[in-house]
């Protein structure tokens, strides 16, 4: 029996020791694996998203005035003095500039402008000549340019031109009456580094109503500008006249200026395109230097979704005093692009809407600048500096600018460059002109800044 009980008391220690080592395994093994996962510092997780660039000082900058005019008038509203390099066709050459000072670069050819370092920011600029006058204007990676033509009495050319050494491309979307239009031929144009493309709508799109044109830049950098001809086929004279761009549809656009006054003479045209999904309804308002306000009688635009609306707007004001107007506003529900078209005593003239400028800005006055129209969202001041040949102040004034309203500067004579400083807000401007050439020369914030890109590392 003592035999029996001592087999058996034996069995049950060795049982029991068995059970405690297998539950000691099964703890201390997971605690060990989880310290080793401790001791290894797995890669910090890359960012799911890159963040907005962020903002550096403008090194090298790049002005290009468009081909066809007679000269080139470059200054800059920066601080810096010295040479800019030109690429002018297949040559260059280096110019002088200063602030306060106009260059002129007799050529007829595009024109392009370098600056680097301290020239490199506030570069500006006028084209001028049988066209009459646009501003020159750094490359943009989309524009819009609203009532141009592609028919017999009314043509235009788009002039892409790369201001670098590489390739460039470039989509044009086409907006007629009906809508979208589709072009095969006008996406993945291509543009030759260091030169420019030119395309006729009258050959790539031939159609008798008004268009508009989204230029989209996909590779590279692209100036784009718009040469526009009304030709009366025998009745009268033929006259071309730069068409500006508008950085990008708005539901407040403004245009600055009626050329050749506000008397009701020769023919005035609007032209409105809506990009949206949507119908929308423009609203017409005459700009006066105290309000804008709507002409009785005068209704509603209705512009149809994807397409182009032309208004004539001699019937639609007739009978209304434009003695005192300055320009045109149109407000809308959803964003609309707009285009005044002019033709008075053969001569044609376009008023497009202008970014808004927030900081001091220059234009080159073209021959036969006249008036100096300025706007602002909200009350605020102006300092307006005209300047002689020599960098000397012309009449220099404070401007008071009341909300919703214009003020009218006229600009004196000897003048070759006009100083723009807002004071408390931003603001909107034209120049005027008037003689030779009826034209509007809309006033630009000259780029003072580069974006730099965010770098985030790829993930493994």
């Amino acid at each position: 029996m003592s035999r029996t009980g001592g087999a058996t008391g034996s069995r049950a220690t060795r049982s029991r020791r068995g059970f405690d080592l297998t539950v000691l395994l099964a703890v201390l093994l997971p605690l060990a694996f989880v310290g080793l996962l401790l001791l290894v510092q797995p890669d910090p997780e890359p960012p799911t998203s890159a963040r907005p660039p962020s903002t550096d000082t403008l090194t090298r900058g790049t002005l290009v005035c468009p081909g066809a005019g007679s000269s080139s008038l470059l200054t800059t509203a920066g601080e810096g003095s010295g040479e800019l390099q030109l690429r002018v066709g297949e040559q260059e050459r280096a110019v002088p500039v200063e602030p306060g000072g106009v260059t002129a670069v007799e050529t007829r050819e595009p024109v392009v402008a370098l600056g680097v370092d301290d020239l490199a920011p506030g570069l500006a600029g006028t084209t001028q000549g049988d066209a009459s006058a646009t501003a020159c204007t750094p490359p943009r990676s989309e524009v819009w340019f609203t009532g141009v033509g592609a028919g017999a009495r009314h043509s235009s050319v788009l002039e892409l031109v790369n201001p670098d050494a590489g390739p460039a491309t470039v989509d044009v979307l086409v907006h007629g009456r009906e809508g979208l239009v589709e072009v095969p031929a006008l996406r993945g144009l291509a543009v030759p580094g260091g030169g420019r493309s030119r395309v006729e709508l009258a050959t790539a799109v031939p159609r008798g109503d008004d268009l508009t044109l989204h230029v989209t830049t996909t590779r590279g950098r692209v100036a784009a500008h718009l040469l526009d001809t009304v030709d009366q086929l025998g009745a009268g004279a033929v006259s071309s006249e730069w068409l500006p761009a508008q950085s990008a549809p708005s539901t407040d656009n403004l245009l600055l200026g009626l050329p050749g006054g506000a008397d009701g003479q020769g023919q005035r045209v609007l032209v409105l395109t809506n990009p949206g999904d949507d119908e929308t309804r423009a609203a017409l308002q005459l700009v006066t230097a105290e309000a804008a306000f709507t002409p009785e009688g005068v209704e509603e635009i209705v512009v149809p979704p994807g397409a182009t609306v032309r208004v004539a707007l001699n019937p639609l004001l007739r009978g209304i005093d434009l003695g005192d107007a300055l320009g045109l506003r149109l407000t809308s529900g959803a964003p609309l692009t707009a285009d005044l078209r002019s033709f008075i005593d053969g001569d044609l003239a376009h008023v497009v809407p202008a970014d808004p400028v927030g900081s001091p800005t220059v234009t080159a006055l073209p021959e036969g600048a006249q008036q100096l129209l300025l706007a602002a969202a909200e009350a605020s001041t102006a300092r307006v500096e005209p300047l002689d040949a020599q960098g000397d102040p012309l009449r220099s004034r404070e401007v008071e600018l009341a909300a919703g309203a214009t003020a009218a500067v006229e600009l004196p004579e000897g003048a070759v460059l006009v100083r723009v400083t807002p004071q408390g807000g931003s603001l909107v401007g034209s120049v005027l002109v008037g003689s030779p050439r009826l034209a509007v020369v809309p006033l630009l914030e000259p780029e003072r800044e580069s974006l730099v890109a965010d770098v985030v590392p790829l993930a493994r």
